[in-house]
Parts: structure tokens; sequence; C-alpha cells
């Protein structure tokens, strides 16, 4: 077992010579390493570029977490927490927790009396099926009590 360990401690450490031989980070003085550097030496492969991940990204999360904060807020309800975790690509799940203040339908001394009550919400989050280069993908977001 601990030849094995040894002879792959030696695999990495050659690959990683390797790597900088090939990216010109590592010069080496011997013939045979220069000719087998220039015989790999060939243009870099162009990768396309996209403008943005496929997916849900965290930036896409932490946006419909302040989004869910702002509509429920609007609403009177003092959001506690808001929790989102990506489930695929495309959709994520979670819930948002807070209070809501209700009247008792109570009086005392001539002033109506309320009362705190918990709220839970099963939220959904979806990638909608638009043009996913876009800056602005078409994110779906649902709150459930």
């Amino acid at each position: 077992m601990l030849r094995n360990f040894t002879i792959g401690i030696l695999l990495i450490a050659v690959t990683a010579l390797v790597t900088l031989m090939a990216t010109g980070k590592l010069k080496v003085s011997s013939d045979i390493a220069q000719t087998a550097y220039e015989a790999t030496d060939s243009a870099p492969i162009s990768l396309p570029s996209f403008s943005r991940p496929v997916g849900l990204t965290d930036a896409d999360i932490e946006k419909v977490k302040s989004d869910i904060t702002a509509e429920f807020t609007a609403n009177r309800v003092n959001v506690e927490i808001v929790e989102i975790v990506i489930e695929s690509p495309r959709k994520a799940i979670g819930f948002m927790k807070g209070t809501v203040r209700t009247p008792t339908g109570e009086m005392w001394s001539g002033t109506r009396l309320f009362q705190q009550v918990q709220v839970y919400y099963n939220c959904s989050v979806t990638m909608g099926s638009g043009d996913a280069s876009a800056d602005q993908p078409n994110i779906i977001w649902r709150c459930d009590p």
C-alpha cells in the first residue's frame, strides 16, 4: 500500500513538472526536455465564451432571496429568514419564515390588541426556458403557505 501511495505521489509530481514545462513557466536546460517541450508546443485551444453559466447561480439565488424579502415586507410581514437551496441547475427550493401582526379582536382601555403570528411559506425557484445567455435570465419564484 505504501508503494502505491509513493507511485501516486511521484505521478502527481511528474504531471506538475510536465505542465509547468508545457506552459513555459519552467525552463529545463536538457536537450531531451527541450525537444519534448518543442514537440508539445502548439496553439492554445479556443473555447467558446459564455456570458453566464447555464442554470441558477448563487447570485441568482441571492437576488431571489432579496426579492422575496422585499415582497413580504411590503405586505407587512416581518421576514426572519429566507433559505433557498439549489436542487438542480434549473430548480431551487426553500422556505420563508416570518411574523405577522394580527388583531386579536379584543380591546383593552379603548386600544385594539394585536398578536404576533408566525408564518411559514414553502418557496420554489425555477429558471424559465428563455435565453440562458442573457444577462437577466427568466427566473420565476413562488411561495405558498
